[in-house]
């Protein structure tokens, strides 16, 4: 699993995938291999995995836009294009724009897929170990 490295929140353009992160357990243990500098896991043994993310949301950097805080849970595949697999957002509303948002999907990864974190809007994002993080679990 990889949680936050900050000791606060941070803004990130939209379309960018989150490298903030730092490796909590055994890389052994989970089947992946940390990417230091791309912020994201990389598949070591395929199978069907459960893959899960958490990420704590500051208020929205421009309360005016439309657009708020989203991230996308990716799956960037040898065999095919980046996909979206789950998307999380803050709801929209007076002071919504806050908190804490889940998501978790089954999916079939490959040896080298590899997993991440990336905005679809520009989002505000607290990025503590105990805030924000997204890991994987295989289940087959």
């Amino acid at each position: 699993m990889l949680k936050g490295s900050l000791t606060g929140s941070k803004k990130y353009p939209a379309n960018t995938i989150i490298t903030d992160f730092q490796m909590d357990m055994d890389e052994k243990l989970y089947k992946f291999r940390y990417l230091l500098m791309g912020g994201q896991l990389e598949v070591q043994e395929e199978g069907v995995y459960y893959v899960f993310a958490q990420v704590f949301f500051e208020n929205y950097p421009d309360a005016s836009s439309i657009y708020h805080n989203r991230v996308e849970l990716i799956v960037v595949s040898l065999s095919y294009f980046e996909s979206s697999v789950a998307v999380m957002q803050t709801p929209i509303g007076n002071q919504a724009d806050y908190g804490t948002e889940s998501s978790g999907v089954v999916v079939k990864l490959n040896v080298g897929d590899r997993i991440g974190l990336k905005t679809v809007y520009e989002s505000n994002i607290w990025l503590t170990k105990h805030h924000t993080f997204f890991g994987a679990y295989r289940i087959d």
